[in-house]
């Protein structure tokens, strides 16, 4: 009796195996595999199981996600970028977005962050980051001006994040070159972060700067983990610091569109006593006004004899070198007027300082590049050049407006009366002082 129940009952045994078997071969899938491949940082063997189960016909977002950070972790960087969007295309959540601003940002294609961080203005619930972010994206992008705007946004959405207040040192420190509200931010952050590393890399710096020369930072009048109010009132067009990053990223899907971005009144206050503290100057070496004079023309009188000599006679030397000279001069500057319109303002103030001559396009470049670049006092001395040579309103906005942060409100009147009345100049003029203007 026993054996032909012992037979039935390793039947089944065997039936269940297989069974269970076949159950597991069946879950465990490409990309599975490509998961366990990822958790042991074997990323080069999980990005291949990634692709195969691509190339299977898979289009799971999370699965070009995850190849996507696979790629990122191998190095693959254009690779990663192409499976971040094919997720967002098969409806990738923010998630994905925040991981591309970020990719983009490690490989120091800042514009297209910016972008990316366009789209996640409108999307995420918590956008303070996003203007932490942006602020950060612009500042490495070389625009100092812009990104101050954003970073305030950001440390006045939330004075408790040490976050804006690092970016903010940094801006003031390496770029800006306002030293006292440097050190301002960065005490701050020294105050507010939990970061113990960081913590000590900003204190290392600000040893650094005291034994540089003695900053006073009372007048900045920040308040660690209050909302910080910069000194004057000053409207901030998101939408006309962005124009130049062409919108936002296609992320490859349709979004509900929001609203334009209004324009978003940073707040700011007039100190008790002392005037605004005054950017520490730039410290490259200041361009000095030297061209040469053209040479004279030649006159109209000369004989006939002598120019059929001039055109017989060989051409020299020097004056071949001299036509080249000029013509290299001239590619050189159009690509530094080129760098200055995509935005890149360090490139084109590098470009256009190594020229011994420019055209008056050049300077009027040069100052709005060193104006862009928060180097407002050696700015000034450009601007005020172009505006005598070829006054537009925006060399006319942006001299008033150096003439602001450097606290000369005495030179900014005789600007306001000059172009009171012109046309096409409202804008300019709404932010001259009411005391400047003429009463005529």
């Amino acid at each position: 009796m026993n054996g032909p129940f012992e037979s039935l009952r390793c039947v089944v045994a065997q039936a269940l195996l297989v069974a269970m078997v076949a159950l597991f071969c069946g879950c465990v899938t490409t990309q599975t595999l490509g998961d366990r491949a990822y958790k042991s940082e074997e990323y080069p063997l999980a990005l291949q199981y990634y692709e195969q189960a691509i190339s299977e016909g898979s289009r799971d977002p999370e699965l070009y996600y995850r190849a996507a950070r696979a790629a990122t972790n191998v190095g693959a960087f254009s690779q990663a970028e192409r499976y971040y969007s094919r997720s967002l295309r098969h409806g990738g959540g923010v998630h994905v977005a925040r991981a591309l601003a970020q990719l983009y940002v490690q490989t120091n294609n800042f514009a297209q962050a910016v972008r990316v961080y366009q789209y996640l203005m409108r999307v995420e619930e918590d956008v303070q980051p996003v203007y932490s972010n942006m602020g950060a994206a612009l500042m490495y992008s070389g625009r100092y001006l812009d990104a101050e705007s954003f970073m305030i946004i950001a440390q006045q959405m939330k004075p408790t994040d040490p976050v804006p207040y690092i970016n903010l040192g940094v801006l003031y420190d390496r770029h800006i070159r306002n030293r006292p509200r440097a050190v301002a931010f960065y005490n701050c952050f020294t105050e507010l972060t939990g970061d113990a590393s960081q913590k000590r890399q900003v204190e290392n710096r600000l040893l650094e700067m005291a034994n540089e020369g003695p900053i006073d930072a009372s007048r900045v009048g920040l308040q660690c983990g209050e909302v910080y109010r910069l000194p004057e009132p000053v409207a901030v067009d998101l939408s006309e610091a962005l124009k130049d990053y062409g919108g936002e990223v296609d992320l490859g899907f349709e979004v509900e569109a929001g609203e334009e971005p209004a324009e978003i009144e940073v707040e700011r206050v007039v100190p008790a006593e002392e005037p605004p503290s005054e950017p520490e100057a730039d410290e490259s070496d200041a361009v000095e006004a030297s061209p040469e004079a053209p040479g004279d023309a030649p006159g109209d009188a000369a004989g006939a004899g002598e120019e059929d000599a001039a055109e017989s006679a060989p051409p020299a030397a020097g004056d071949a070198e001299g036509v080249a000279s000029e013509e290299a001069s001239d590619e050189a500057e159009l690509a530094a007027l080129k760098f200055y319109e995509d935005g890149r303002y360090d490139d084109a103030l590098r470009a256009l300082r190594a020229l011994e001559a420019r055209s008056e396009e050049g300077d009027r470049v040069l100052g709005l590049a060193l104006y862009r670049t928060g180097r407002f006092e050696e700015a000034t001395e450009w601007l005020e050049l172009s505006v005598e040579q070829k006054p537009s309103p925006e060399v006319a906005g942006a001299l008033l407006d150096a003439y602001r942060r450097l606290g000369q409100r005495d030179a900014m009147g005789p600007l306001c009366e000059r172009f009171e009345g012109w046309p096409d100049y409202e804008a300019v003029l709404e932010r001259c002082p009411g005391e400047g203007m003429s009463d005529e």
